[in-house]
């Protein structure tokens, strides 16, 4: 055998010895406990509140909540502060910590203060990672007469059959709002990866209310919408990212901006005011 064979062999073994050992460390560290399973790590990352159900949801400066269709409902906040990298956010003054997130319930109204302090959030899009780097905040309804929000983010999920399909009405202000969650939507890290993805299942919805006020909406892939209703005011934008609509109206001031595409185009009924 060649001396550049023994060496190439050499390599080889070399290598898949090392790959085996990596995961024979591993499989003991699962075993062992200190490798956790991914509801494991969600309890480890988040702190669960269960509260009478309010009518109405105020968000204010909440720099991303998930909205989430449940039978029953909570709220998660994380666990440990996370001071976003973005200077343009300023923390909360008189606040213990004012990178964790604070709520406060009054009657039939539960309003949760984020760390965002007065500054615009337009994010129509955002890397996969983006998530993880900022204090989210999980809130599992069976649905609320009016979400309210202010200077933050919504990523409003729809319901996976059509049994028990999502209704809402929103508010927004300085804020962006996502109609479901396409991950293959958030800009371009993982379409330069993988262009092709598996489709993703379909979040269906019952009827939308949007009020936008210097906010963006995004409609996203995987929404599947009924009936959506949505007045766009002074500096507003609606971003369709081919999500399906049945029925579709739209009210718009001189400054807004619609982006439609595929069949919403030809379904949406344009007025101004």
């Amino acid at each position: 055998m060649k001396t550049s064979d023994k060496l190439l062999l050499g390599f080889s073994l070399a290598s898949l010895g090392m790959f085996g050992g990596i995961h024979l460390v591993l499989y003991a560290e699962y075993k062992s406990g200190n490798i956790l399973e991914e509801k494991e790590l969600h309890n480890e990352q988040f702190i669960r509140f269960r509260m009478p159900q309010p009518r109405y949801l105020s968000l204010q400066g909440t720099i991303w909540v998930n909205i989430l269709p449940s039978d029953s409902f909570y709220v998660e906040f994380p666990k440990k502060p996370i001071y976003p990298a973005d200077v343009f956010f300023q923390r909360t003054k008189n606040a213990p910590d004012p990178a964790l997130p604070r709520y406060q319930q009054v009657g039939d109204t539960l309003t949760i203060m984020g760390s965002n302090d007065g500054v615009p959030i337009h994010r129509p899009f955002a890397d996969p990672g983006y998530e993880t780097s900022v204090p989210a905040i999980n809130v599992y309804c069976r649905g609320l007469q009016e979400i309210d929000l202010r200077n933050g983010q919504i990523v409003l999920k729809g319901a996976g059959n059509a049994s028990r399909l999502v209704r809402a009405h929103l508010r927004l202000e300085n804020s962006t709002l996502w109609v479901a969650d396409a991950i293959y939507n958030r800009g371009d890290f993982l379409s330069s990866q993988n262009p092709y993805p598996a489709p993703e299942p379909k979040e269906k919805f019952d009827s939308l209310e949007i009020e936008s006020f210097n906010s963006v909406v995004v409609l996203n892939r995987t929404a599947d919408i009924r009936s959506l209703h949505i007045r766009l005011d002074k500096g507003s934008e609606l971003n369709d990212q081919l999500g399906s609509v049945e029925q579709l109206t739209i009210g718009y001031s001189r400054d807004s901006r619609i982006n439609l595409g595929g069949d919403n185009l030809k379904k949406a009924q344009l007025s101004i005011h």
